[in-house]
């Protein structure tokens, strides 16, 4: 029954009180402690590649990720979205981003150090050199997921049963992402970088001159 359609004599009122009241305080704080990630996660990208347009289209892009575990909780569990899952999603998420932003940071040293801009030359030799430390720690997690993954549903494990399929699943499309999906993105979209703030006697002084 909706509490809020109830009268009460004067001076009496309703309260949500014991395990579902927890569980509504428990799920504002999750909500707020999600918005705020995703908001530090997006100005973090902006700050690695010094561009707006690159930082949205990595932020955007970084969902295709979960694909390979949201399909694999389907097909496992006949729902996509668990505790479990949300913890393997998340896992796998923070990894692809780690991934995405050492590609980024290593594709603009590269340039800074030959003195070129956007160079697919460049984008794929630094890509090629990344191959074996991302497929690396994609294989490492995956192979320490497996025996979670083909445990079954044993009483009190089914949470990490259903995490460790969707980070195997959730691996796959990742590592996909992070070699191909993110290279191709940053040649898209690399093209407008801010320049580094240099702060040196020279620069103050220029700046104070020309205010």
């Amino acid at each position: 029954n909706d509490i809020s359609k109830i009268s009460f004599p004067l001076e009496y009122r309703a309260e949500v009180l014991g395990e579902h009241a927890e569980q509504l305080t428990a799920r504002q704080k999750l909500r707020s402690f999600f918005i705020t990630a995703i908001i530090l996660i997006f100005l973090l990208l902006q700050a690695i590649s010094r561009s707006w347009k690159l930082a949205t289209a990595i932020f955007l892009t970084i969902p295709m990720v979960l694909v390979g575990g949201l399909l694999m909780s389907l097909l496992a569990f006949g729902s996509m979205l668990s505790l479990g899952s949300v913890l393997g999603l998340a896992a796998v998420g923070v990894i692809a981003i780690r991934n995405s932003v050492i590609l980024i940071r290593k594709y603009q040293a590269s340039e800074t150090e030959n003195n070129q801009s956007v160079d697919p030359n460049i984008v794929q030799s630094v890509t090629r050199e990344r191959i074996v430390p991302i497929v690396t720690t994609a294989f490492v997690l995956m192979v320490g997921a497996l025996p979670m993954a083909f445990s079954g549903n044993i009483a009190g494990l089914e949470i990490f049963h259903t995490m460790a399929l969707v980070i195997i699943g959730s691996l796959i499309t990742s590592t996909i992402y992070s070699l191909i999906g993110v290279p191709a993105i940053y040649l898209m979209f690399a093209t407008e970088q801010e320049p580094e703030l240099e702060f040196t006697p020279d620069s103050l002084a220029t700046e104070g001159r020309s205010v």
